[in-house]
């Protein structure tokens, strides 16, 4: 499951859960609904994920590529991921597009 809500101007995503290949869809359909709204902030809170994928993985690079051409003053970060996957961030290097947050 996928909550997208928004706090003051940050639109937050917050994934529940696995983000797999079966619910890859799900995932961008809520992205899409955030730039929609044209946010100045995107936060995806990942305290309650409990799995990911490759797939998941290149939506978030994918994310903050795309956000950084077209959207350029909008900022990504990503906010409550474990130690496993803050390093996954910095290995693929979403940590130069990206804000990690505790």
């Amino acid at each position: 499951m996928i909550d997208i809500y928004t706090e003051k101007t940050t639109g937050i995503i917050k994934p529940s859960g696995a983000v797999t290949a079966e619910n890859i869809g799900e995932c961008r359909t809520a992205l899409l609904k955030l730039i929609e709204r044209r946010c100045p902030e995107v936060r995806f809170d990942l305290s309650a994920l409990t799995d990911i994928d490759a797939r998941f993985l290149g939506l978030l690079v994918m994310f903050a590529a795309t956000v950084q051409k077209r959207f350029p003053s909008m900022r990504i970060s990503l906010a409550g991921g474990n130690e496993d996957l803050i390093n996954l961030f910095r290995m693929t290097r979403l940590d130069r597009t990206c804000r990690i947050l505790p």
